[in-house]
């Protein structure tokens, strides 16, 4: 497991009326195709990658998945695969948590094993001029509002160093907390997505960013 900073006793949000909110993931009704046309052909290849500690971003990638169908690969845990299957992919969604003070997961941020931080490492002196990057996290805005899903952040200026084209920034409103590394101009750089407290919104924040990614995705 992995170290997390202090929770904020005093923050208040209303939580999902669902029982298992802080546990399961709602399946989805319907699949987005990335294609426009009628013969659901895609373009390019995609793959999803994610970093977890807890399960709940597996989760939201297989979410994501049974999304958008079988014209994507399945996700894969970051610490499953190889720097040389990472690059192979010219199109990318990218998930993790926030741990600690807005880390990423690692073995710096107390994980059993390794993961995004030690991954990023190994990223030093690659070219990722020709890919197409989509991302999302998971945080809790209620116990870390001064850190919500800031780890977004650190594999944004990972890949944006390197030359990626960064796609899918998300608007704050709709959220409560107090501050976070991944806004740039008031909009997260990917999908916040919260378990803990907006379950219910989910689906519905999955859906309408899926829309909206989909045709960068599959140029």
């Amino acid at each position: 497991m992995c170290k997390l900073s202090p929770i904020n006793p005093h923050k208040k949000l209303a939580r999902s009326s669902h029982p298992d909110s802080h546990q399961n993931v709602r399946i989805p009704t319907a699949n987005i195709p990335l294609s426009s046309s009628q013969s659901g052909a895609c373009y390019g290849e995609h793959w999803y990658f994610f970093g977890t500690d807890t399960g709940k971003t597996r989760k939201i990638a297989k979410l994501i998945h049974q999304k958008l169908g079988d014209a994507v690969d399945a996700p894969v845990n970051i610490n499953r695969t190889t720097l040389d299957s990472f690059l192979s992919y010219p199109v990318q969604l990218l998930g993790m948590p926030t741990l600690g003070q807005r880390q990423l997961p690692g073995m710096d941020a107390g994980c059993e094993g390794e993961s995004w931080q030690e991954f990023i490492d190994g990223l030093s002196g690659m070219e990722l001029t020709d890919k197409t990057v989509a991302l999302f996290g998971l945080g809790d805005q209620v116990g870390y509002p001064d850190n919500f899903v800031s780890g977004m952040k650190a594999l944004y200026d990972a890949v944006t160093d390197r030359g990626a084209r960064v796609v899918g920034a998300w608007p704050s409103a709709g959220y409560d907390f107090n501050t976070s590394a991944a806004l740039i101009d008031d909009k997260f750089v990917g999908l916040a997505l919260d378990q803990d407290n907006q379950y219910d919104l989910t689906e519905e924040r999955l859906y309408s960013w899926l829309e909206q990614i989909k045709t960068a995705l599959a140029a």
